[in-house]
């Protein structure tokens, strides 16, 4: 019998909150910029996170929505 290993790769969302140096994995990290969200491996999100340069984004998207209209009842 032979199995197949099927490789998943695990995908995170992390917000940069400060702009992240170096190179990890041959990536120039300096790409991330602070303020928007990315979708990473696990790896990468978890070194970022761990380094103080991201945070686990678990906010689902913002929706628009339209304004409520004010009551102006006389």
């Amino acid at each position: 019998m032979v199995r197949t290993i099927v490789a998943v790769h695990i995908c995170v969302k992390v917000l940069i909150v400060k702009r992240p140096h170096g190179v990890l994995d041959g990536m120039a990290l300096k790409r991330y910029i602070p303020g928007e969200v990315y979708d990473l491996s696990a790896a990468v999100a978890d070194y970022l996170v761990v380094e103080g340069f991201a945070v686990p984004e678990m906010r689902k998207r913002l929706r628009v929505t339209a304004k409520k209209k004010l009551d102006r009842r006389k």
